[in-house]
């Protein structure tokens, strides 16, 4: 009994010397004057440290600290300079002597922190991971599972729990970027306004509750971007999972309509893999869903993603976004859709199954990316029919001349830059496009059975096929581009077959002054950093059928019968057509800058044969045609004219066709040349020779007649 008494008394005196210890500590140790201590030991480790505020704490129930305003930074380390307004920190004292690190709370008010480059961003990302490495880290710096029945006391581990972390009013300044141009400011993104809370913080598996919000501000964006997110969170240290449950994001952009992100994640550190489940994206009209898996996290990364954006109607979206869309017919961008399944690799990506939905467009096909050297591009896309009279409106006719002629002018540069900017991305890779589409409309054209295949490499571009029926007939193009100089060059075969020239003059509005059905066989090359250029540079030969010809402006049945009339002395037919039509007109054709020559050329109508040659100038938009006719047979046609001077007949007879695109017509032919006089010195001198005169008087006016008119 009295060992039972001796054995109270002692403990009663312990725990009240430890009570007066305690009081003593709390009451007459002052903790700021261990400030200069604190400081001293973090300028010994090379961290500039200085605490302006009160340090404050307390032993009781728990162990806790509270520091006011501080600043930490570092020329050495890569740690951004920080100032923190107020911190506190409370740990559970019976969970210590169980060998755990039980936070009781961690509340951080006020850290601004000014990230000066991406070591000391990359160093702030790794800081969580880093405090939940405390519990022991191993050479690889992986974090271990804790068992505290096994683990020597001198490796002392803890495992990590957080009663409730709050962290307010944080501000975050992101690395400067050196905005584009000269004279440019710096540009700085900013995370302000952060908030960061959760509740019973544990790496044993439990789920907790984490809730992050912040604004991001960028001068690039039109307005501040709020950012929320909400989540189960769940860590698993001895098996290195972690999962988020029920991970919702609401992104926030001035007053356009939210961006609501919903999905559950797995990360498995242990097999190094990754999954996104149930991933859903709504904003506005928009829905998109989707799933992801990926392994090889941290070295060869391989994933697959499938994809799949709903039918949305993009025009309200846009009107959402108040982007203005009153250039766009209403029937246009109504139905929107896009899905595929994506595969990849840190070198490679391909997307398999693509399908794009454009209103009442549908495009199906398969592309390949390469994204490791030598990068390449496969893309092969067939779609159905694309009316860009739906995207262009009414004045999509008058905007498309506009840019054609704002073009002329226009640098090599921004000509071709569509070409140049994925050949540059390329590099020396290789991109290969097959496209395909069943129609193709325009306020211009009709395009069916579209066909485009092309190679590209170091810069340059092989034109495999361009193909499609269009005007009533068929073209059939290849070729090269050449960007490699900055002087493009252009080498093109084209081919085109029972082409109407009454639909292209309709089509283009150009008032040709034939139809017919073209058939054309062309060479040509050309080169230039301009449009201008191209078509001062344009060369071309080949072969030229024109089926069933039409001329018309003016007649050159007409033009031969009036010259016939005028030599036999008879009254000209005076009905005629304002055209004429011709037999199968057949030509060599030659290209020089924008004149087009037909040299030699041959047709005819009825018993008049045609010869000669042409030129179009498509600069001064004039023609100039040499028609050198030949009558077999006493009329020209069945409509035409009679001929009966057989000095007419079976002779050359030259006609020019000479005008302006815009003003041709029946004067726009008349005889070429001195045939007239000729043909009149010629009936003058006849009569001569068949009038009663003697023989030598007859010779002797003859040739005086034959001098005075230089025969």
């Amino acid at each position: 009994m009295k060992v039972i008494k001796w054995v109270l008394a002692t403990l009663a005196a312990f725990l009240l010397l430890v009570c007066i210890a305690i009081a003593y500590l709390l009451i007459v140790v002052d903790p700021n004057t261990f400030k200069p201590r604190i400081e001293q030991l973090a300028r010994d480790q090379d961290v500039d440290l200085l605490i302006e505020g009160d340090l404050d704490w307390q032993i009781l129930p728990n162990l806790a600290i509270h520091i006011g305003r501080t600043e930490l930074s570092s020329n050495v380390h890569p740690i951004p300079k920080t100032r923190l307004q107020s911190t506190a920190l409370s740990l559970d004292l019976l969970a210590l002597l169980q060998r755990k690190v039980a936070i009781k709370s961690i509340n951080i008010d006020g850290a601004d922190i000014d990230l000066q480059n991406m070591a000391q961003a990359a160093s702030l990302a790794a800081a969580p991971a880093a405090a939940a490495g405390t519990a022991d880290t191993g050479n690889q710096g992986d974090l271990k599972a804790i068992d505290p029945e096994n683990e020597d006391s001198s490796g002392m581990p803890l495992a990590l729990a957080i009663d409730e972390l709050d962290i307010k009013n944080a501000r975050i300044a992101l690395p400067q970027s050196q905005a584009k141009g000269a004279g440019a400011k710096m540009q700085r993104q900013v995370i302000e306004n952060l908030s960061l809370h959760g509740r019973n913080i544990s790496l044993d598996g439990t789920p907790y509750p984490i809730v992050l919000r912040f604004d991001y501000v960028d001068p690039a964006l039109p307005d501040t971007l709020s950012t929320a997110f909400e989540s189960s969170i769940t860590i698993e240290q001895k098996s290195m999972r972690v999962t988020a449950e029920n991970a919702n994001l609401n992104l926030i952009l001035g007053d356009k309509p939210p961006i609501a992100i919903d999905f559950n994640l797995t990360y498995d550190g242990q097999a190094d893999t990754l999954s996104v489940r149930d991933f859903q994206l709504t904003h506005g009209d928009l829905k998109t869903t989707a799933s992801a898996s990926a392994k090889n996290l941290a070295g060869d990364i391989e994933f697959e993603t499938s994809l799949d954006l709903k039918a949305t109607k993009l025009r309200h979206l846009l009107r959402q976004w108040q982007i203005d869309t009153a250039s766009i017919p209403e029937n246009a961008l109504n139905r929107v859709a896009f899905s595929s399944q994506l595969q990849g690799t840190k070198q490679a990506l391909n997307a398999k199954s693509i399908t794009i939905q454009l209103d009442d467009t549908t495009f199906t096909g398969n592309a390949r990316v390469r994204l490791a050297p030598a990068k390449s591009l496969t893309l092969d896309l067939k779609g159905t029919s694309l009316d860009l009279k739906r995207y262009l409106g009414d004045a999509g006719k008058d905007a498309n001349q506009k840019a054609t002629t704002a073009g002329k002018g226009v640098p090599g540069e921004a000509l071709f830059a569509p070409i140049a900017a994925p050949l540059a991305w390329l590099d020396n890779g290789e991109g290969t496009i097959d496209l395909r589409l069943a129609q193709l409309s325009t306020h211009e054209l009709t395009l069916k059975d579209l066909k485009l295949s092309l190679q590209a490499r170091q810069k340059k571009i092989q034109l495999k096929q361009l193909g499609m029926n269009t005007l009533g007939g068929s073209v059939q193009t290849q070729g090269a581009i050449n960007l490699q100089t900055s002087m493009p060059q252009l080498n093109l075969v084209t081919q085109m077959t029972n082409i109407s020239l009454a639909e292209a003059s309709a089509a283009f509005d150009t008032g040709a002054v034939i139809e017919g059905q073209l058939g054309l066989s062309l060479n040509a090359q050309t080169r230039g950093a301009t449009v201008d250029a191209l078509h001062n540079n344009l060369n071309g030969q080949g072969k030229l059928n024109i089926a069933s010809p039409h001329v018309k402006s003016f007649n050159i049945e007409k033009a031969y019968c009036d010259i016939a009339a005028l030599v036999e002395k008879v009254e000209p037919v005076k009905n005629w057509p304002a055209g004429t039509r011709l037999t199968d007109i057949n030509a060599d054709i030659q290209l020089a800058g924008k004149k087009i020559t037909l040299s030699p050329y041959t047709s005819g109508l009825g018993n008049l044969s045609l010869r000669g040659n042409a030129t179009i100038d498509l600069g001064t938009e004039s023609f100039d045609v040499l028609a050198i006719t030949r009558l077999s047979g006493e009329r020209t046609s069945a409509n035409g004219c009679v001929v009966k001077s057989k000095r007419i007949r079976d002779r050359d007879i030259p006609i020019r066709c000479r005008d302006r695109f815009d003003k041709a017509g029946a004067s726009s032919c008349s005889p070429d040349g001195n045939i007239v006089r000729e043909l009149l010195q010629e009936a003058v001198i006849k009569k001569i020779s068949e009038s009663n005169l003697d023989e030598k008087t007859g010779e002797a006016i003859e040739g005086l007649l034959r001098g005075i008119l230089n025969r």
